[in-house]
């Protein structure tokens, strides 16, 4: 027999499971329109204050609610709604006037609700989710493109560094562009064809050229930064050999047990593309677009640098994807994800931090969140 907690629970579970579905196909259209960040965190706020026993993705929030809750104009609530509207990702479904209300009968239950409707969202999930996957191919065909032309390019450095080409090899070598981020796919496609044919021309029976011999790679090949990790020698104290002491916090919150594979699933789902500039998944990897996006996204620069201190730069990229992996804006229940870093940092360096429980309950909550179940029809309205 099933108990009213337990069916509460389940309750819980697909209203999560439901928002989490909003949330996601909301983050794929932001990126694949090109929506702006503002835009997308009030849609994100929206959809946090759908009522829990609404029977539809309508969203009464009133735009001087939002407006306070993000320190901006009424005015700005209303742009920004407006262009959620215009791209098709909303509807506005206020009754006359722009008023949002939600009515209740004498047992408590929704009668009517007034707001905006993510009707649109829900219809288009296929189209964005299809254009959201041609997305992270493009990408993922940008980034081979750029590895496969680096590649060649290397093979073909020494001979022209060591004046072993013809003139025209020569003036076609410097014709490519030196950086190859900005440049689109179909332009990539044809300078992977340019030097393509280029590495043939020289490598033929007869070119005017010695033998290839691969060279180191030169400024162009390298990445922007270059951060060597600190060392010490001296003897083991937390103030002259922090790494050791960040080894024992991290060791106390439970880090050793987060594994790659768990810290890849907790990236929210508009990070996961920016992992399509590194070849393969990697420590490494995750703790940039950690750093990144976490400081784009309101993390301060300090706070971060107390968690790295603390606990190392994985331990910090952890922390920063547990704060906002289950951050309001994406249907978790953390409300200031700066904050909650702090307090964190605060507790790991007491020793009192169970930082791989919270990893352990978003993955599973992102587990039974199981898109599909308990979302509503138009019927339902």
């Amino acid at each position: 027999m099933t108990t009213p907690t337990r069916r509460g629970d389940a309750a819980v579970a697909r209203r999560k499971a439901f928002l989490s579905n909003l949330h996601r196909l909301l983050d794929q259209a932001a990126a694949t329109l090109g929506l702006s960040d503002a835009v997308a965190t009030t849609a994100h706020d929206l959809i946090n204050r759908i009522p829990e026993d609404a029977p539809g993705p309508i969203s009464p929030a009133g735009v001087e609610r939002l407006a306070a809750l993000r320190g901006v104009d009424p005015r700005t609530i209303r742009y920004r709604i407006r262009k959620l509207i215009d791209v098709g990702l909303a509807e506005n479904l206020c009754q006359d006037g722009g008023r949002r209300q939600v009515v209740r009968d004498r047992q408590g239950r929704v009668a009517e609700i007034y707001g905006i409707g993510f009707w649109p969202l829900l219809d288009r999930a296929a189209e964005i989710e299809a254009a959201a996957e041609a997305r992270r191919r493009s990408v993922d065909e940008h980034a081979r493109l750029r590895r496969e032309i680096s590649a060649i390019r290397r093979r073909l450095r020494p001979v022209f560094e060591a004046g072993r080409a013809a003139a025209e090899a020569c003036v076609a070598w410097r014709s490519f562009p030196r950086r190859l981020a900005h440049l689109g796919v179909e332009r990539l496609r044809d300078l992977f064809a340019r030097v393509q044919s280029l590495l043939e021309a020289v490598e033929a029976p007869g070119a005017a050229c010695g033998q290839l011999a691969e060279s180191r790679k030169n400024r162009s090949d390298r990445p922007e930064k270059s951060e060597r990790p600190y060392r010490t020698h001296q003897f083991s104290s937390e103030t002259c050999n922090p790494a050791e002491a960040r080894q024992a916090r991290a060791i106390a919150c439970g880090l050793q047990y987060v594994t790659l594979p768990m810290a890849l699933e907790l990236l929210p789902w508009d990070w996961r593309d920016d992992l399509n500039r590194y070849g393969a998944p990697s420590w490494e990897a995750v703790t940039q677009i950690a750093c990144e996006r976490a400081l784009r996204e309101g993390l301060r620069q300090d706070a971060w640098s107390c968690a790295e201190a603390a606990l190392g730069r994985s331990g910090a990229a952890v922390l920063a994807l547990t704060a906002f992996a289950g951050a309001e804006a994406r249907g978790g229940v953390v409300r200031n994800p700066g904050g909650w870093v702090r307090r964190m940092v605060e507790l790991a360096e007491e020793g009192r931090a169970q930082l791989h429980r919270s990893v352990f309950g978003l993955l599973a909550e992102a587990e039974a969140a199981v898109p599909g179940e308990s979302e509503p029809t138009r019927a339902g309205t």
